[in-house]
Order: structure tokens, then C-alpha cells, then sequence
């Protein structure tokens, strides 16, 4: 009896570990379509941005504020590899 307690422990903590791999895996997986989802939209808004902000002060101050952001957080998702591809990147200007 005690023999069978400690195969069911081992399956079921083999099942739990199996489950929780199966959990993150997906959660990445929806972190990385809704990145690319709101990257296309920062996109879309960066290029409005430019075309009524073209020349003004505003637009540097701007990416002088929000760039070292993007860098910090891009650097960090490369070096935990979720980041696969750099496809959904604002453009640097």
C-alpha cells in the first residue's frame, strides 16, 4: 500500500510539473501575439505622430523620453529569449 501512495505522489507530481510547462508555455505564447498586436498599433501611431509632429520639438522630446524605455525592456526580453523576432520593433530615428 505504501509502495502504491508513493507511485501516485510521483505520477502526480510528474502530471502537475507537465501541466504548469504546458500553462507558461501558453501565457508566452498570448504575451507574444498581444506584443505583436499593440506593436502594430504603436506603429500605426508612431507614423501619425511624425506626419503632424514632423520638425517640432515635440517629436524629439518625445523619443527622448520613450527610447531608453524600449531599449531597457527589449534587452531584457532578449535575454530571457522571449523575444523571437524583431519584426515588431519602432523604428529608430
Amino acid at each position: 500500500m505504501q509502495e502504491n501512495n508513493m507511485n501516485e505522489i510521483k505520477r502526480f507530481n510528474k502530471e502537475r510539473r507537465q501541466d504548469l510547462l504546458e500553462m507558461l508555455k501558453g501565457f508566452v505564447s498570448d504575451q507574444a501575439t498581444y506584443s505583436d498586436h499593440f506593436a502594430s498599433i504603436w506603429t500605426k501611431t508612431d507614423r501619425t505622430t511624425l506626419s503632424i509632429t514632423e520638425g517640432t520639438h515635440f517629436y524629439g522630446l518625445f523619443w527622448e523620453l520613450v527610447s531608453p524605455a524600449m531599449d531597457r525592456i527589449l534587452h531584457e526580453l532578449q535575454a530571457y529569449k522571449v523575444l523571437k523576432r524583431k519584426s515588431w520593433l519602432l523604428p529608430r530615428l
